[in-house]
Parts: structure tokens; C-alpha cells; sequence
């Protein structure tokens, strides 16, 4: 019997998750830490799942978690705020050993929204913006 494209991609899928699942339910036993080097998947924490912390707070938490990398959103890294403010930021989430890996989730509605988010990233240090661009400003990011 011929195997069409669905079924095929079903099949590979399914036989995909069943690997992996595998190798999750056969080290189940093993406790599991976000310090755990016995794995290759690395685990951030999006600092819109704390919004409603302080940055402070936030710090604290991410270090009670054993987390090292965070990407931040304007709750905590603020879309107005000054070269000065958005290095003074950065600096006292490094200072506490914390990776600030990113910023977003960007949205990008306009040529203007795009230069002013790009500059911003660049303003706090951001080596990622973690952005959502309207599709007409693909080009443009």
C-alpha cells in the first residue's frame, strides 16, 4: 500500500514523539534542576511571567529557580528609558549573574516602531529582540 504525504508526515511525527518521550519516561526517575548539565536544552525565564514583580523581585525569584537566562519585557526594561537607565538595568542584572539574553515580545507596527525597537535593543545591550513585525516590515528587520 502506498504511504501518501499525510500519513507519512503523521507516521514520522508520531514515531518522533514516541523517541522522544522515551528517553523523557526513561529518565523520569532522575531529578530534574534548570542546573542539570545532563541535558542540552537550556531553560530562560521571559520576565512577563513575573510582570507583576518588581525588577528586584524578579531578580530574586530567577535566582531562587536556579536560572541564569532572562529575556525581558518593557515591564522591566522600559521602552522610554535612556541609554543611562537601560545600562543601569542591565548592569544590576549581571551584576547578580543573570544573562540578559533579549528583549520582547517587540511589536513592530511601523517603519518608525522598527528604528525606535532596534535602537532601543541596541541602547540596553540586547543581543536579541525576541519581535513580532507586521509582515510588510520584514524587509526593514
Amino acid at each position: 500500500m502506498a504511504l501518501s504525504r499525510k500519513n507519512f508526515i503523521k507516521t514520522s511525527g508520531l514515531g518522533a514523539l514516541a523517541l522522544g518521550t522515551a528517553s523523557f519516561t526513561a529518565n523520569s526517575n532522575s531529578k530534574k534542576t534548570a542546573n542539570n548539565t545532563n541535558h542540552q536544552l537550556s531553560i530562560g525565564l521571559a520576565s512577563y511571567t513575573l510582570r507583576k514583580y518588581s525588577l528586584d523581585e524578579l531578580i530574586d525569584i530567577t535566582e531562587r529557580l536556579g536560572l541564569k537566562d532572562v529575556a525581558f519585557k518593557s515591564f522591566h526594561l522600559p521602552y522610554e528609558a535612556d541609554k543611562k537607565e537601560l545600562t543601569f538595568i542591565r548592569e544590576k542584572v549581571t551584576a547578580r549573574g543573570l544573562n540578559l539574553y533579549g528583549g520582547g515580545v517587540i511589536y513592530m507596527k511601523s517603519p518608525e516602531d522598527v528604528e525606535t525597537y532596534f535602537n532601543y535593543a541596541d541602547n540596553a545591550g540586547l543581543p536579541m529582540i525576541i519581535g513580532a513585525p507586521e509582515h510588510d516590515l520584514l524587509p526593514l528587520v
